[in-house]
Order: structure tokens, then sequence, then C-alpha cells
């Protein structure tokens, strides 16, 4: 039997492999449509071929954005170098940099720290309701700076190991079921919140500044992000305990013992300097990308906008952990720093950046083929007469959905250049649409395929929490995550981006 499975898997992986390049070459036969050049269709087929290898997982998501780049230049869309370049992009760099500080958060286990105090606050009490959002909001709210996938992994282990500690088996529990799904979306709905809440956000920052040639401050991505993030993760908690209701004592008491959960915070042990400095380094770096390019604009000094970049504040202070002193090692007597390179090499997300290099290579090869500017033409024909709002509206909440069942770095990279098209074309923010359709492709949470902490989650979740489970209230919140993303960019945009001139 295990032959025959294991042969049915040769011929899957080895379909997979076959349909990309067979669908681009498919394309690559059709006619041109109406006001597409040849180039565009390339561009297009080179697009469903990528898209069709991560959809599937044929390869790994970092090596498919790497051979984007072969697959595109072999198509003759664009030259390998100008692709390349890419790799020098200031998203790359923020990403090198803030993995750093977040690594030393992992590495000093803070993270651990601050999930447990929170559970343990005394505003819980022994409310079912107040444990749920506590800790949701902790999973939610450190999502905002750290990278989704290890908080999905911590807070369903920590869901799933409060429903065995108390002898519960799945399906005894609504409450522990409900804690297994929220620990993988809230890690994607907190995301949303600022630039370093998700690689997506990151990318759209990249689109806005290559298509709109305008540099999204974190200050301005967060005006609108937090309010949604909030909004959405308030959402979430509803939704999910109206979708599914507490059942016998957990209406009205919680299943948790308080020393359970005081014993998990008090095996910690008192707090480090490692985990002093981790903080503090996020907070030097949370405070310049805030005000740094204010000082920088106070200053006159033109080389300090670059250094109080959203990308130089990033870098400098993510490499400066590898000079600051956390103690002495008691055997050699020698410093030991915050950062040294195999903690480096653990924690810089390397994959993710490749990954992210394949979503702007996408954006290069679309615009290199006309195609972003054929769609924003051939959409503003179809909406014709349609007001700007609801325009915007249609697209976030069509990104939104898609990005459930396709990957959305594919979706941002298709829907990000026509949104800032159509802004321009029907009179709405160009920059607050880009930006919203960059949030909600981060909230694909209905499936395995939809979203890494999803998948972490359900594979985590040990039966407590099942995949229609999951699919369920993850379609209900995307619709109203979609609804509160274009309402906070709508309602915020003038405050974020006053100099961004809006026709009427």
């Amino acid at each position: 039997m295990s032959d025959i499975q294991d042969r049915q898997t040769l011929k899957s992986q080895i379909f997979n492999i076959l349909l990309g390049p067979a669908l681009c070459g498919l394309i690559l036969l059709l006619p041109a449509p109406d006001g597409l050049p040849p180039a565009g269709m390339r561009a297009i087929a080179g697009t469903v071929w990528v898209m069709t290898w991560w959809m599937f997982n044929t390869f790994s998501l970092a090596g498919t954005g790497l051979l984007a780049i072969a697959i595109y230049t072999l198509l003759g869309v664009a030259a390998p170098l100008e692709l390349f370049k890419n790799f020098g992009s200031f998203t790359i760099m923020i990403i090198l940099g803030s993995t750093l500080l977040i690594g030393a958060w992992t590495e000093s286990r803070f993270i651990q720290r601050y999930a447990y105090w929170c559970m343990n606050r005394p505003v819980v009490k022994d409310s079912p309701i107040r444990f749920l959002i506590l800790f949701g909001l902790s999973c939610g709210l450190l999502s905002m700076v750290v990278p989704n996938i290890p908080l999905a992994v911590l807070f369903t282990a920590i869901a799933v190991a409060t429903g065995e500690g108390l002898g519960l088996k799945p399906g005894q529990s609504n409450l522990i079921r409900v804690m297994c799904m929220v620990a993988g979306m809230a890690s994607c709905y907190g995301g949303v919140g600022t630039p370093m809440g998700g690689a997506p956000n990151l990318v759209t920052i990249g689109y806005v500044d290559k298509f709109a040639h305008y540099q999204v401050e974190f200050w301005q991505w967060s005006i609108i992000g937090i309010p949604a993030a909030i909004l959405c993760l308030f959402a979430l908690f509803f939704i999910a305990w109206l979708s599914f209701p507490s059942k016998g004592r957990e209406k009205t008491s919680l299943p948790v013992p308080k020393a359970y959960l005081e014993e998990k915070l008090r095996d910690l042990g008192p707090v480090s300097t490692y985990e002093h400095i981790a903080v503090v380094m996020m907070l030097i770096a949370l405070f310049f990308w805030i005000t740094g390019p204010m000082i920088a604009n106070a200053s006159g000094i033109k080389f300090l906008k670059g250094v109080f970049s959203v990308q130089g504040v990033s870098f400098m202070v993510g490499v400066a952990l590898f000079v600051i002193p956390r103690g002495i090692d008691r055997d050699s007597g020698k410093l030991i720093f915050a950062m040294d390179w195999p903690k480096a090499e653990k924690n810089i997300a390397w994959g993710v950046m490749c990954m992210l290099v394949g979503g702007l290579v996408i954006g290069d090869a679309l615009q290199a083929g006309g195609v972003d500017k054929w769609l924003a033409n051939l959409l503003a024909t179809w909406l014709n007469g349609a007001s700007g709002e609801w325009v915007w509206f249609a697209l976030v909440l069509i990104s939104a959905l898609l990005s459930q069942v396709l990957n959305n770095f594919a979706v941002m990279a298709v829907f990000t250049p026509i949104a800032i098209h159509l802004g321009n074309s029907f009179g709405f923010n160009p920059v607050a649409a880009a930006i919203s359709i960059g949030m909600v492709s981060n909230i694909g949470v209905m499936f395995p395929f939809s979203s890494t902490p999803t998948a972490v989650s359900i594979s985590g979740a040990k039966g407590f929490a099942t995949v229609g489970d999951y699919a369920r209230l993850g379609f209900l919140i995307c619709i109203a995550g979609a609804a509160i993303v274009f309402l906070c960019a709508w309602l915020l945009a003038p405050f974020a981006f006053p100099d961004i001139p809006v026709a009427g």
C-alpha cells in the first residue's frame, strides 16, 4: 500500500511541476487581447507559471521566488540584472534589520513571558470571554511587531496545553476550540497594524514606492493599521463567540485553574538582562520609526533622512545587537553579545526575503509588460459611472477573498498597481487604497494553504479545532475584515497622507 501511495505522490509531484510551464505555454499560444502588447502576454504567462508553483507548493515559496527571476528572463520579459536589483530594495533591508530585533525577542524568551503575563492579569478573574479577549489581544498585539508564524505556534500550543492540562478531549470545550482558531487568526489580523506585522505589509510598501513613487513611513501605515487591527481582532472575538458558543460550566466560569497559569509564568524565572535588552532595542526602533522622519526634516541635515528612514532604523538598530554585551561567559571569561552570527543565521528571515523578491519581481514583470495599466484601463471601462468608494471597496473585498485561495503575494502583485491606477482615475487616495490591498492580503485564514499561521495552527490544534472550523470562522471574519480595513483606510487616509492630492 505504501508503494502505491509513493507512486501516486511522485505522479502528483511531477504533474504539479509540469503544470506551471504547461499553462504558461498555453497562454503564449493565445492571441493577445486588444490593448495588451506581446510583452504583456509573456508577463501574464510567466506570472501564471510562478503562481501555479506557489499555489501547489511545488517547490518552497522562497525557491519559487528565486525561480521567478529565471522564468521571466527566459520569457524575455526583463533582463535578469534588472530583476535581481530587488535584493537591494529598502523592503529587504527592513526585513534584515527587523528580524534581528525579533530574533532577540525569541532567543530571550520574552515572547513567552509576555503571553503568560497577560493571561495572569486580575482583569480576567473567572470570565471566559475576558480570558479569550486577553488571550487573543496578547497574540494580536504582539503580531504587530513579531512574525506571525512563531506566535501562531506558541499560542496554539498554549491553548492545547490548557485543554490537555484540564483533562479535556477534542470536542468537549468550545473555549479551547476557539482559542486554537484565534491563535492562528489573531496572529494574522494583528499583523495588519504596522509595517513590521507581516511580509505582505513590507511588499506593499515596496509596491507603493515602485508604482506610486511614494515612500510610506511607519507612522503613516500605523495610523490606519492599528485601528484596523484592533477592530478586526474584536470582530474576530465576537464572531467566534457567536459561531462557537460556550457550553456547560464554560458559559459562566473559566476552565483554566489560576495556579496553572501562574506556574507557567513562574517557570520562566526572573526577567533576564537579555530580555531587557531585547525590549529596549525594540522600543528604540519604534521611537525612531515614528519620530525619525520628523527629526530628520527638522534638522535640515540631508543624510539623516536615510538614517532615520524605516529601513535605516531597522538596519542600524538590528545590527547594533552585535555589539551590545549581555553578560560574561563563565567558562571563557569573554563577553556575550545580544546577537551573534549563529543566532542571526537562525533568525534572519532568509526564506521570507527570497519570497519577497519573488513578489517584487512579479510586479516588475507585470509593469514591464504593461499589464497593470491594461487591467486598470479595462476595469475603469467596466466600472464607468461607479463611485470611487465602491470601486475601492470592491478591490479590497475581491483581494480579501482571493487571498483565501491564492498566494497573497500574487494577489498583491496584481491588485496593488491596479488600485493605484484606479485611485488616480476614480478620485480616491491611491496610496491608501494600495495599503488596504496589502492589509487584506495579510488575512487569508480559511484554509491551510491560505496562510502558514493557519496551517501551523491547524496542525498544532491536535483535533481541538478542525479544518472545517477554521474555514467557517475564516470566511465570516474575512468579510468583516475587508469592510473594517476599507472603512479605516477611507476615513483615515486624509490624516495619514495629507500630501497626496485626490481628484474630486
